[in-house]
């Protein structure tokens, strides 16, 4: 039902889905960063800014907590980072870009950049130069 909904928020019928539409609508209930309502514990697809990656970040950095309620790392007690993000994104796919090669290679160049802007700020912050 979570599903259906997120889609008729982008305008998109599913009844009307052509058998090939309908496979990847499938599919996307699994390979996609869902979340749940703290309220009502109501799943939430974070489509309504689009499908890839730099959309569905945008959706999550627009709410009210941002990624504030996502994941916490069990030794630092940091947020996820932005590469960390784009690098789970790849990795939900689970098979290395067997269905979109080139975005997959995509979002990897981007969670590498954002890793080593990372590296950076934090070596800057404590005042080495690796």
């Amino acid at each position: 039902m979570a599903g259906i909904e997120a889609m008729q928020r982008r305008g998109i019928d599913v009844k009307k889905a052509t058998r090939e539409e309908m496979r990847s609508y499938v599919c996307g209930q699994c390979h996609v960063e869902y979340y749940f309502e703290p309220e009502t514990t109501r799943v939430v697809f974070p489509w309504d800014k689009g499908l890839h990656p730099e959309q569905i970040y945008a959706y999550y950095t627009d709410k009210p907590k941002g990624f504030a309620g996502d994941w916490l790392h069990p030794d630092s007690h940091t947020q996820m980072l932005k590469a960390q993000w784009y690098w789970d994104f790849v990795a939900a796919e689970n098979s290395m870009g067997f269905h979109n090669p080139s975005q997959v290679m995509n979002v990897l160049d981007q969670s590498i950049d954002l890793a080593h802007q990372a590296i950076t700020t934090a070596n800057l912050a404590a005042g080495t130069n690796c």
